[in-house]
């Protein structure tokens, strides 16, 4: 018979696990990895004209990048209403060529409508003086975007940059926009004759195609360093379509791909759209698929409105192999966000804020004020609103408060708010748990 000290301890050591979180995240409110830019916040053929754009799905998600074909990003309307966001737009200049034709450019050797085109094309943007980046043509590797060999590609390539320049120097001008997995030895290829040729582009971009947003850190390096060996300099870099079908409604697969391009120090993002065999998912209604086919949004609208809401400069997550989320401070909104999401099951979590006092706006009084709510995975359906679990002046103790977030199950996200409480509020006991709604 097991001896009754022994059952005591244990008892007390396995409601002790279970308070304290099986699994733990320390967030670092000293460090500053840089400011917030949203640089994953880029939508595609999202905007068709000021009236169809829904502002309670679109706007809320502060957009900070659009690429659309030639015929909505030479729509004024369309243009106004992106620099309403202070947004940034790219121009896809293939689609405006088309791609179910049976002509291509250089067929027969004849360049003189491609070459029109790209000139038509930068003339009513210097006419209209619009903002716009030239995107020469999209996804050349993949077959039902460019059925002509590679060394087509690349003379399409050069006459269009050397066009653009003659008449706008200054332009910015992005590609290859290759796709499919991480085509590096294409870019580079790419990169080689484009220096000899002296085309080379403003932006150097390709398309992330995948599950793991975190290979866009790899992969971001390895072209870095190529760039180095062989003397070649690029002012950005664009990942101008990210996430594959099988990621791309998970909260906390994306935020792995937001965590990932930051780190990468990607300088614009644009999330890609999937079918979903009822509609589009490049509609204005769908959002990229962000939203059902009527607008209404899915769960993994809420992952992208939570880091709309982080600003200021980022600070350092402890991120683990079931747990991925970033987060800032902002001095001078006088709060901090975050979004954290659950790669796979993680059970009771326990995340810690180190270095209160390094954000004294949080700590007022000796307490900080934290909001945490739930966002249940609703997959292709609409979701619900946001669980509140956790709405509480929490403690601080030894510089740093806790709390716990209870059974935080696969793709599920939560959205904190970290906010200094005013002197006459009262303050809570330093008892995480007791403060949860369940």
């Amino acid at each position: 018979m097991m001896n009754y000290r022994i059952l005591k301890i244990l008892i007390v050591l396995t409601f002790s696990c279970t308070y304290s979180g099986a699994q733990e995240v320390i967030i670092d409110l000293s460090t500053n990895k840089g400011p917030m830019t949203h640089v994953a916040s880029g939508f595609l053929h999202t905007v068709r004209s000021k009236t169809v754009a829904s502002t309670q799905t679109l706007d809320p998600l502060a957009p900070k990048h659009f690429r659309h074909r030639p015929s909505a990003a030479l729509d004024r309307a369309i243009y106004d209403r992106i620099q309403d966001f202070g947004g940034t737009l790219t121009m896809v200049l293939s689609d405006g060529w088309g791609y179910s034709g049976t002509e291509w450019p250089g067929d027969n050797g004849n360049w003189t409508k491609w070459e029109k085109l790209v000139s038509n094309y930068v003339d009513t943007i210097l006419t209209n003086k619009l903002n716009i980046y030239y995107d020469i043509w999209n996804e050349s590797n993949y077959e039902r975007y460019w059925p002509r060999s590679e060394e087509r590609f690349l003379e399409t390539w050069r006459r269009a940059v050397q066009i653009i320049r003659d008449k706008q120097p200054d332009a910015v001008i992005v590609g290859p926009s290759y796709t499919k997995e991480f085509p590096y030895s294409k870019i580079t290829d790419f990169l080689l004759y484009a220096k000899k040729n002296n085309v080379l582009p403003t932006a150097l971009c390709w398309h992330e195609m995948h599950s793991d947003g975190n290979l866009v850190v790899e992969h971001t390096a390895q072209l870095r360093k190529f760039m180095a060996e062989h003397d070649i300099t690029i002012p950005q870099f664009h990942i101008n379509e990210y996430s594959r079908y099988e990621s791309h409604i998970d909260g906390a697969k994306i935020i792995k791909y937001f965590v990932g391009l930051h780190k990468a120090k990607i300088d614009v993002a644009v999330r890609a759209c999937w079918s979903n065999g009822d509609c589009s998912g490049c509609s204005p209604e769908t959002l990229n698929n962000l939203a059902t086919c009527d607008g209404k949004p899915k769960s993994i609208w809420w992952a992208y409105k939570g880091y709309a809401d982080i600003t200021g400069n980022l600070v350092d997550i402890s991120n683990t192999s079931k747990l991925i989320g970033i987060g800032g401070k902002d001095a001078y909104a006088g709060n901090a966000n975050f979004v954290i999401g659950a790669l796979e099951d993680a059970g009771s979590v326990t995340l810690r804020f180190k270095n209160i006092d390094s954000t004294p706006y949080l700590n007022i009084n000796g307490a900080v004020k934290v909001v945490a709510q739930r966002v249940l995975y609703s997959g292709n359906e609409p979701t619900k609103e946001p669980i509140e679990v956790l709405n509480k002046n929490i403690k601080v103790t030894n510089n740093e408060i806790s709390i716990v977030l209870p059974d935080f199950e696969k793709s599920q996200v939560f959205l904190l708010n970290l906010n200094g409480i005013q002197q006459d509020d009262l303050v809570a006991p330093a008892n995480p748990k007791s403060s949860l709604k369940e």
